[in-house]
């Protein structure tokens, strides 16, 4: 699975685009496949904007910045660890998310 996506990143990755932005992108993957992506995609994107959009916290935990949405509005931004310890929202998905993986 996520064969269509797979061919979609590495179009964008070959474009070397300033400006990254990838929604949704892992969704189908298998959880091996999606921490082969986040590696390649750390490594190529060092030097570019690189936007991810996903309900799966492991895509985005590395991030210099997280932005976390609650009914479209912007309830908290920082780091991964800025926000377990001053997001209760942030905090509670990654712990259900952590636990049911």
């Amino acid at each position: 699975g996520g064969q269509r996506q797979r061919v979609a990143l590495a179009r964008a990755l070959i474009k070397q685009s300033p400006i990254f932005v990838i929604d949704e992108a892992t969704r189908y993957l298998d959880t091996e496949t999606e921490s082969d992506i986040r590696e390649s995609l750390s490594t190529s994107s060092s030097d570019r904007i690189t936007i991810i959009i996903s309900h799966r916290l492991a895509s985005v935990y590395k991030s210099t910045k997280i932005i976390v949405l609650d009914d479209g509005k912007i309830i908290a931004s920082g780091s991964h660890e800025n926000l377990l310890k001053n997001s209760p929202l942030y905090a509670s998905l990654w712990k259900s998310q952590s636990t049911s993986s």
